[in-house]
């Protein structure tokens, strides 16, 4: 798995954010990272990479949903398109809001990016764009922390790689 430059890499410790959901609840990242690990996949409605990939993100949430996983996708659009797409889309996992604080906290500079945060606050692994081979590493690390099967994107279910978009701030 490669870490584009400046996004966080593995190893570092996650800036403790809280972010607005769609739902109306608020997230914060301590207390989800304390129950397991914390996948957070950064998206922008007008990223084809991201429409490539958001549908991986929910066979994800589905597959390892309970009080000891999270995935939240963090939405940089404005509140209101990014809680548009979460409602017509029908996806199970929640859409945060993002005020510009976790583009400057997770260093992106692209969506989508992903970063996965351990239970001790530590990144485990991040990457951006879409990357299939590097999704499916995740999604095992992810496997190995829960002591659950691994799921996997096969090589007909998706692209192995589509570059993302830049982050303009």
């Amino acid at each position: 798995m490669t870490t584009a430059p400046g996004l966080i890499a593995p190893g570092e410790v996650a800036p403790d954010v809280t972010l607005r959901a769609a739902d109306g609840e608020t997230y914060v990242l301590a207390e989800a990272r304390a129950r397991g690990p914390v996948l957070l996949t950064f998206f922008s409605l007008d990223c084809q990479a991201c429409d490539a990939a958001y549908l991986h993100w929910d066979a994800a949430f589905e597959a390892y949903a309970g009080d000891d996983f999270a995935l939240w996708a963090v939405g940089l659009d404005e509140e209101t398109q990014a809680a548009a797409f979460w409602e017509k889309s029908g996806v199970s996992f929640p859409v945060l809001f993002d005020d510009g604080s976790s583009v400057a906290a997770f260093r992106l500079t692209s969506t989508p990016s992903q970063v996965l945060v351990g239970g001790d606050g530590r990144v485990v692994a991040s990457y951006d764009a879409w990357d299939r081979a590097s999704w499916n590493a995740m999604l095992a690390e992810v496997a190995s922390r829960l002591g659950r099967p691994a799921i996997e994107v096969g090589s007909g279910e998706a692209p192995d790689f589509r570059p993302g978009c830049t982050v303009h701030v």
